[in-house]
């Protein structure tokens, strides 16, 4: 404390109170912070001290290091603290946006509505307002008091998603890029393909060289200051910040799918005799100069004339230079990914790096993850991937909506099955009233997602921001219209919808914790299929068809194919078959699984990903090919292992009716079972031997089975589209028989869309309906121990249009197992004994044991009779939750389980 003290003494009278009531309690901080340190780091830097600053900063830095991750683990698809099992349940905060006094309250609403954690950007501008001067404890502004805004999320039990860029997004002016960065330095801009800066096109945010060497200097330079900072308050220190996301939505701010949208600068693309980055990596691949101008039918005289608007070239040529510039495009970002990752560590910071949506928009939205993850594990770094999941997006969660949102989940999948799957943006509405569903959609969104592996969660935004004092460039306030809790703190409709939803999660968390999502289907995607379908080349769209029910229309076969993946997400959620994604050239499975694979494709795939294909047939697995089987690469190399293994050879081209005078009627199909199926885009194909015709049109096969290695190929001439609930029947006939085990689980008339996730001991299964049919349904569920449960038994289940249930299944108790229960039931005490039942109002709830029981409704006795050796009490469903009492009947506690 002398010590204490004389430090005290050396401070001046205006210095920041936060420090000096440090010193006075020794409690400001996590226990073991290095005070003396950490005030150096955050001293403010002078202009004149800029210059020496890098080299100073790595003497300052270089003892400081951190403990081996001890407190927080990934393992599998749970996040452990401190060994034990969380569900993650975030908010985004922002102190930037919200006045210091109102912290306290904001972080009070966040632990009142059940999360365990908040999310919040660091924005490199807001820290740095000018260049070399850090404030991170107030001493300019009171709200750049990130040190007081972490203690005091740590003070109330609150975890932290630490969030500094340099790339926040957030809305904020430039991203958080530094305003004095673009105007001090313009060479570190990145430029369009005609020269000019580039733009986030409709936002204006520059876009700068990432890997540009002026860029780098200042980005590392803001690193160096702050991930110190964090590390001091991570959670193997002490502290309350668990997860650090570097960048956001990585992408070259919003270019990254734009071909001449940016990176046309001297170090990606070199100058006379000097290569840069592009050829290099082109060299790396190909080998030599001959090589490249072999492949684009050109005649370049020396590497720096290979650019991607290179003239000269072939058709096939100007394809293959496209997809090798859109190939470079992503690795560009991902080796500035694998950058940011060092810092994190050569700055002290240990706990796990996460990355939202990695190049966000790929697969026409949720990011290439798979390919994300795989380039960085294979240089070293083990990174977990999140991604977005907004009401905007399903809107109205009915059979339209909903496969979205589960389509978006799916693809963060992708990265691995065995990670968890935390979606880092979950939004009821957003800043544009043009992009507000109704917010009373939100429960089923929410549902819908845990429903089908969400294992964590961060609402963006929580709290809004105030106005005026907003720092975004959208609306004068950070106000998301359908936000828990407005800037002032007044609590909006969605905070008691979310307070809901993170109570069951939270009461359910030690349950839900490592449960998987089962699935009947993997839809395998080929990155190169969705960089084909927006290449124009010589093609031209036909029109876009938005009446007839058909996809849209395009010459570009490759995006009719992409067009045609929404139909399938869309029927096969209609039919109750649970779809996982896969990506065909960076597999998260090994070959052989047992659930069904379907291919689209535009008759091209990589050959990695061809031979992947042959050995999941070797090991006896079941594909589905449409509209064709892929027979060379998007290179244009012929390769026709596949064609042969299937038997696979085009008869005829059927052309799309409407595209002539007198050309009026709709082509139909046939199948055994079903006639008068609609298909708008097919070719009917030779019957192999070993084949057998399933599908026809006018007598020709449409689609057939047939033998591959030791498993089977179902070749369909057609892609899936949605026209009428016969295109849904049809395909449901197709796909059923060669589901090895049947549906993981579905409803009986499949009049509600239904999913389920587990393990041992626990079973949940999520229903909802998207479809707005009125009427009664149960329950079909595929035991893990074999046979199914059926439910429920004494009544039907209800659940009211564009509503949706959680109802947990096999739950082992302290006195019996809980068989099932059609109501959302939420545990109450930790014996298990006192629960609260909700339902769709006047509708039966019907709850069943393995053993007997003592069932209590409202404080009244419910009858439990026994049927097919279960025990069953059937009670009703009001306006407000059921409160139910069960014990265990005849028995006294010491002879419970």
């Amino acid at each position: 404390m002398a010590c204490a003290g004389l430090l005290l003494s050396l401070f001046p009278a205006d210095y920041p109170s936060f420090w000096v009531q440090m010193l006075k309690n020794h409690t400001a901080l996590p226990h073991n912070c290095r005070t003396s340190r950490l005030f150096r780091t955050l001293q403010p830097v002078d202009n004149k001290e800029k210059a020496a600053r890098p080299a100073q900063r790595r003497r300052l830095l270089k003892h400081i290091g951190g403990a081996d991750m001890g407190n927080i683990r990934i393992e599998g698809r749970t996040i452990q603290i401190d060994g034990r099992e969380i569900v993650l349940r975030s908010g985004e905060i922002h102190y930037f946006r919200i006045y210091r006094n109102r912290w306290k309250h904001m972080l009070a609403k966040a632990r009142a509505n059940h999360l365990n954690t908040i999310a919040t950007y660091i924005p490199w501008d807001f820290h740095e307002p000018k260049e070399g001067v850090y404030d991170f404890t107030g001493q300019t502004l009171p709200e750049r008091d990130l040190v007081s805004f972490l203690n005091l999320a740590s003070a109330m039990g609150l975890y932290v998603i630490a969030k500094p860029g340099p790339f926040v997004n957030a809305e904020y002016v430039d991203g958080g890029h530094p305003r004095w960065m673009y105007k001090q330095y313009p060479e570190a801009v990145s430029a369009k393909a005609d020269g000019s800066p580039a733009f986030w096109v409709g936002q204006g945010n520059h876009v700068p060289q990432q890997l540009g060497d002026r860029f780098l200097e200042l980005a590392e330079r803001w690193y160096a200051q702050v991930i110190p900072l964090l590390a001091q308050f991570s959670i193997d220190k002490g502290g309350p910040v668990i997860l650090h996301q570097p960048d956001n939505e990585m992408n070259l701010l919003f270019t990254g799918l734009d071909p001449d949208g940016s990176l046309f600068d001297r170090k990606v693309l070199g100058g006379e005799n000097e290569p840069g980055l592009f050829q290099q990596s082109l060299l790396e691949r190909f080998g030599s100069l001959e090589a490249l101008n072999r492949r684009y039918g050109t005649a370049c005289a020396s590497l720096s004339g290979i650019h991607p608007k290179l003239q000269g070239a072939d058709a096939e040529g100007r394809k293959r230079l496209y997809l090798d510039w859109m190939r470079f495009r992503m690795e560009y970002v991902y080796r500035y990914a694998a950058l940011l990752a060092g810092w994190t560590r050569k700055y002290g910071l240990r706990i796990p790096n996460t990355y939202n949506e990695p190049i966000n928009g790929f697969f026409r939205g949720p990011g290439n993850h798979a390919a994300f993850a795989s380039y960085m594990k294979e240089h070293g770094e083990e990174v977990l991937t999140t991604c977005h999941s907004y009401l905007k997006y399903g809107y109205h969660m009915d059979a339209n909506g909903l496969p979205k949102t589960v389509f978006r989940l799916e693809a963060l999948k992708m990265q691995a099955p065995d990670r968890p799957a935390i979606a880092i943006e979950v939004g009821a509405g957003w800043m544009t009233l043009d992009q507000v569903p109704n917010h009373l959609n939100y429960p089923v969104h929410l549902r819908t997602l845990l429903g089908h592996g969400m294992d964590g969660y961060n609402y963006f935004i929580f709290a809004s921001g105030e106005k005026g004092f907003s720092r975004t460039y959208v609306t004068d306030a950070y106000d998301l219209f359908a936000d828990p809790v407005s800037a002032s703190g007044e609590e909006h409709t969605v905070y008691r919808m979310t307070g809901e939803f993170n109570r069951f999660a939270a009461r359910w968390e030690r349950e839900l914790a490592g449960t998987a999502k089962a699935y009947d289907a993997v839809i395998g995607l080929s990155p190169e299929l969705y960089l084909l379908a927006q290449y124009a080349g010589d093609e031209l769209a036909v029109f876009e068809d938005h009446s007839s029910g058909a996809s849209a229309l395009s010459a570009n076969r490759s995006k009719q194919v992409v067009d045609s993946i929404e139909a399938l997400a869309k029927m096969l959620t209609m039919s109750n078959i649970q779809f996982a994604l896969m990506d065909l050239e960076a597999p998260n499975r090994e070959s052989g699984f047992p659930e069904l694979l379907i291919v689209p494709n535009d008759g091209t795939l990589s050959e990695e990903a061809m031979q992947y294909l042959m050995r999941h047939g070797e090991k006896g697995g079941r594909v589905v090919f449409y509209p064709e089987v892929p027979v060379r690469t998007p290179d244009g190399r012929d390769l026709s292992l596949l064609a042969a293994a299937t038997g696979f050879r085009l008869r005829r081209e059927i052309p799309r009716f409407g595209l002539r005078a007198g050309d009026i009627g709709r082509r139909f199909m046939q199948m055994k079972e079903l006639d008068g199926i609609p298909a708008d885009q097919l070719h009917t194909l030779e019957l192999p031997p070993e084949g057998r015709c399933l599908i026809s049109y006018e007598g020709e096969a449409a689609g057939y089975l047939h033998p591959f290695g030791s498993g089977q190929a179902l070749v369909l001439g057609f892609a899936p589209q949605f026209t009428g609930m016969d295109n849904v029947e049809s395909l449901k006939l197709l796909l059923l028989p060669l589901l090895a085990e049947g549906r993981a689980v579905c409803a009986e008339q499949d009049r509600y869309h239904t999913a389920v996730r587990g393990k041992e001991g626990f079973q949940l299964v999520t229903a909802v309906n998207m479809t707005g049919c009125e009427g009664n349904d149960r329950i079909r569920l595929r035991l893990p121990e074999g046979g199914q449960l059926e439910f429920p038994k004494r009544s039907r289940l209800y659940i009211a249009p564009l509503t949706a249930r959680m109802m947990p299944v096999k739950v082992r108790l302290p006195y019996a197992e809980l068989v099932y229960c059609t109501s959302e039931l939420v545990p109450l005490d930790d014996g298990y004994t006192l629960w609260e039942a909700t339902g769709t109002p006047g509708s039966s709830g019907e709850i069943a044991f393995d053993r007997p029981v003592r069932l209590l409704a409202d404080g009244c006795l419910v009858p439990v009779t026994v049927q097919e050796g279960l025990h069953i009490g059937v009670y009703s469903h009001g306006l407000e939750p059921v409160s139910l009492r069960v014990e265990a009947a005849g028995t006294d506690r010491d002879c419970m389980i």
